[in-house]
């Protein structure tokens, strides 16, 4: 026998059924079943089939997730639970002030979130308000992430604060937040699976990262995903009208998920108060959300595209893909609803929020550009070879500070991407500042009022943040400032010699030093430093497989958005 010879592997004939297509669609059925079968053995919730109230599931989902997602309670064997955790009760509010920033949030900040029916939600406040009961234990928690949002985003205007007449300390946020924790841990949300504590969690978003918090709202995030796919809120196909919508919840996990692995279509354009549809180009308290969430979908397709991490695509196809992601951004920007972009007359006397929303967007819109450019931000600075990358990356965040700038003066409400996007830009125009006597690049004749408009936007956004009071990311952002232009300052004098300054700084930035200099300053900090880019030296032509990078981000983005002052904005 010939030793190298391979003996044929018989490859089994499937056996057809009869009515192929049917037996294929029973198989199919059948297979789901057995899935079924099997979380249920395991005893996991499973089902695409949310709400439940046409299937089976009532009868092994836990009493906790069934009446959390029914608006009565008693249809599952519920009635009115007594709140009682005695540390909690301590630092609530009076129902009067909670009353007031309860109402003040569905005004004027649920259109960011929208992840409450606000007429549902105010019946069951009212009840809690008079009896001291509420529909289930995890419903404190939402109420609890309801009322630190809130005052986070009032504090620091002195317009709000006099109309709510607030009289609270700078570390009520954080009280509340802390209290939100307690009840989460306390009730075992792990376990008792409940529509609340995704709510809870998702809008506790709105001030973690400003509270320093940042870590802890990432796990409890990933907790709320696993969660929202045991209620099997992942797999909506056809979900009518009702009073909690359990759409808008996931889609602001959205960013987190690659879309191939759900079914969930975006929440109706409809407001709370009827629930009826609305054309794309009417706003409601759902046009926000609906938007972020079409941006938000480019951000999986984004990393997936560079290559898993064990293996990474070359470096000229990661950035081939980058270009098409930052292209494919624009294009979702273009179709951003028209009030979402300019101001028309009289809209905001109907919706107060939409000055707020249309500068909260343009910053928001900024900053994902910034991060499809991300993988190469670094490298843009310190080779000539992804000048669109820095040049693009530059004029958005020059965007995101004037706006910033633009918002305070206003005295507005803040949104917790304020400051979160702000201290991107700062790092991006700081990273300039640092960058600018790169040899690799060109001088240009205005180079130096571009310099002085830097440090100018820098120190402005520096003053902005030093003034904000409970604001843990705007202090991290005041830091990041001084340790940068410091190094700055120091590289310039490192050039020429101790006797004498230069318009330009040394090429190369010492990263881990910087590092250190922030930490000095923040010692509960924590870093992972990370490896170097090991980017090649050579230039690579970009127009040979994208086409030429021309495109502007200043006159794009003005085009789309308008000029961006404040009466362009706020509809004045």
């Amino acid at each position: 026998m010939d030793n190298n010879s391979t003996t044929p592997v018989p490859t089994p004939t499937p056996t057809l059924l009869r009515g192929e297509s049917h037996g294929e669609e029973h198989a199919k059925e059948s297979s789901v079943v057995v899935n079924v079968l099997e979380n249920l053995a395991w005893g996991r919730s499973y089902g695409g089939c949310y709400p439940h109230h046409r299937c089976t599931c009532h009868a092994h989902r836990s009493f906790s997730e069934m009446i959390s997602i029914s608006t009565d309670p008693v249809t599952f064997g519920g009635s009115d639970l007594q709140f009682s955790s005695v540390k909690t009760l301590e630092i609530l509010l009076s129902n009067e002030v909670a009353s007031k920033l309860i109402q003040f949030h569905i005004n004027h900040l649920a259109w960011h979130h929208n992840i409450i029916h606000s007429p549902t939600f105010l019946v069951q406040c009212e009840v809690y308000f008079q009896t001291g009961k509420c529909p289930h234990p995890l419903w404190m928690a939402l109420y609890l992430s309801i009322l630190s949002s809130t005052i986070f985003s009032v504090y620091n205007s002195t317009t709000y604060r006099s109309t709510l007449d607030l009289d609270v300390d700078d570390q009520a946020s954080r009280r509340l937040f802390e209290a939100m924790i307690d009840v989460l841990y306390s009730e075992d949300f792990m376990k008792n699976v409940s529509l609340y504590t995704i709510q809870a969690i998702v809008l506790s978003t709105e001030v973690a990262h400003n509270l320093g918090l940042s870590g802890l709202n990432a796990t409890l995030s990933s907790a709320a995903i696993r969660l929202a796919q045991c209620m099997g809120l992942h797999k909506i196909e056809d979900l009518p009208a009702r009073k909690v919508s359990p759409k808008e919840d996931w889609h602001e996990l959205l960013e987190l998920i690659n879309p191939k692995h759900f079914l969930t279509a975006l929440p109706l354009n409809c407001d709370d108060h009827d629930l009826e549809a609305r054309d794309d180009e009417i706003p409601t308290v759902s046009s926000y959300v609906r938007t972020l969430a079409r941006l938000a979908s480019l951000m999986p397709e984004l990393l997936d595209g560079l290559g898993p991490l064990k293996d990474r695509k070359p470096l000229q196809e990661q950035y081939r893909h980058v270009l098409e992601s930052d292209r494919q951004m624009r294009q979702l920007v273009g179709q951003i609803p028209s009030f979402l972009l300019r101001a028309k007359p009289d809209e905001q006397a109907w919706k107060p929020w939409l000055g707020l929303a249309r500068q909260s967007l343009a910053i928001t819109a900024a900053d994902k550009i910034i991060m499809i450019h991300r993988p190469f931000l670094i490298a843009s600075f310190q080779t000539s070879n992804y000048p669109y990358t820095r040049t693009t990356c530059v004029s958005a965040a020059v965007t995101i500070l004037r706006r910033h700038h633009e918002i305070t003066i206003y005295d507005d409400v803040s949104i917790w991407t304020h400051s979160a996007f702000c201290v991107t830009a700062i790092l991006v125009l700081c990273l300039e500042l640092l960058y600018r006597g790169s040899a690799d690049m060109a001088a240009e004749p205005d180079d130096a009022d571009k310099l002085h408009m830097y440090h100018d936007l820098v120190n402005q956004a520096r003053g902005s943040l030093s003034k904000r009071q409970g604001d843990i990311m705007a202090t991290r952002g005041v830091r990041l400032i001084d340790t940068m232009l410091s190094a700055e300052q120091e590289s310039m004098w490192q050039t020429n010699g101790n006797n004498e300054t230069s318009t330009h700084p040394s090429s190369g930035v010492n990263f881990r030093k910087l590092v250190a200099q922030f930490l000095a300053q923040d010692r509960q900090a924590e870093i992972n430093f990370g490896t170097d880019f090991g980017l090649p030296s050579g230039g690579l032509d970009m127009a040979e497989f994208y086409g030429p990078m021309d495109i502007d981000f200043d006159i794009w983005f003005k085009n789309v958005f308008g000029s961006g002052s404040p009466e362009g904005q706020w509809g004045g």
